[in-house]
């Protein structure tokens, strides 16, 4: 009997959608599956666990079962988001050990309403009870009707790769809070760094725009990271792609939390941090646009796509090193 023990999450994928058939659709790795319905249109359709109270910020006492809910919920709809489709309901499971106080039920309810209402997303079922541990999860979909899907295989040569969004300041945060740098994080640095993890901000709105409006090709989000995130967009496109002159990237916060660690601020905003911000393709010519944007959302540009393979960090006295400069093993990593 062959056992799934030891292999990567890219492997016991390859394993279930290989063979004449397969039992998955999808042929790549996106942040939500693409069902076809019958009235031309597509079910987009994600789930996502988070280890809630086991993160390393909720067991130091920073994050509340109020804010989980918020991460939950923000997780999932940035899945959504990500592929250019609009959010629209969500199934919820959350399971407790029967011990657990019944505050705590009812501040993580409190949460998940607050952040259905701000991410204007329908709580339309899902399971609750006791169990043995903490679990929980959710579901969330939204519907396609003409328009781009946004998929990580779909960057071309030529186009440029950009970044709506912050990135570094959840594992900034992390580091701010848990760790012990060469001299103090500002504690007034650290409590805004925190504000990534428990108010987690996809670019929705935005994401929609430029797929519907056929701005934007390829797309991912970075809840992996930036770094990850860049590595498989490049993977999936087959293409390569060189990173210079991105110092501008990295946000003052993150940089001071860098300088108190002594580490690269670069490397750092490239790490496993999930900034739930928006990695996407785009032609040179509607860039101008893509700035414009009616939602005043920040776009960085980092790059632009050409043949070859893998992607490419360039800066200072460190040289040239290949991305992701950390992975993240769904499989493996326990906590963040």
């Amino acid at each position: 009997m062959s056992t799934l023990l030891g292999l990567t999450e890219r492997e016991i994928f390859s394993l279930i959608t290989a063979g004449d058939e397969p039992l998955l659709e999808r042929k790549y790795f996106d942040d939500a599956a693409v069902i076809s319905t019958q009235n031309s249109g597509s079910l987009v359709i994600a789930s996502d666990f988070i280890r809630g109270p086991h993160f390393n910020l909720a067991e130091a006492g920073h994050l509340s079962f109020f804010d989980l809910a918020h991460y939950l919920v923000a997780a999932n709809v940035s899945d959504i988001a990500a592929m250019g489709v609009k959010p629209f309901g969500l199934l919820d499971i959350f399971r407790y050990p029967k011990d657990t106080p019944a505050h705590i039920k009812e501040e993580f309810f409190a949460g998940l309403a607050d952040a259905a209402k701000r991410f204007d997303v329908r709580i339309v079922g899902g399971d609750t009870g006791g169990y043995v541990s903490f679990v929980i999860s959710a579901t969330c979909f939204g519907f396609a009707q003409g328009g781009r899907i946004l998929k990580r295989n779909a960057a071309t040569p030529g186009q440029f790769l950009c970044l709506a969004g912050s990135a570094g300041r959840c594992r900034a945060a992390q580091k701010a809070l848990l760790g012990v740098g060469s001299r103090p994080v500002s504690s007034d640095i650290a409590e805004r760094l925190l504000g990534s993890w428990r108010r987690p901000s996809p670019p929705i709105d935005f994401s929609v725009w430029l797929a519907t409006n056929s701005l934007a090709y390829a797309g991912q989000d970075t809840s992996d990271g930036l770094g990850n995130a860049i590595a498989d967009i490049c993977e999936h496109s087959g293409l390569q792609i060189r990173l210079e002159d991105i110092d501008h990237l990295v946000d003052d916060d993150v940089r001071h939390v860098a300088e108190c660690f002594e580490v690269s601020a670069l490397e750092l905003a490239m790490s496993v941090s999930p900034d739930f911000g928006l990695l996407f393709s785009a032609n040179e010519e509607d860039l101008d646009s893509i700035r414009a944007n009616p939602f005043d959302q920040a776009v960085t540009v980092l790059g632009k796509f050409q043949k070859g393979d893998g992607a490419y960090l360039l800066s200072d006295a460190l040289g040239t090193r290949k991305l992701p400069l950390e992975s993240y093993d769904h499989l493996n990593s326990l906590k963040n």
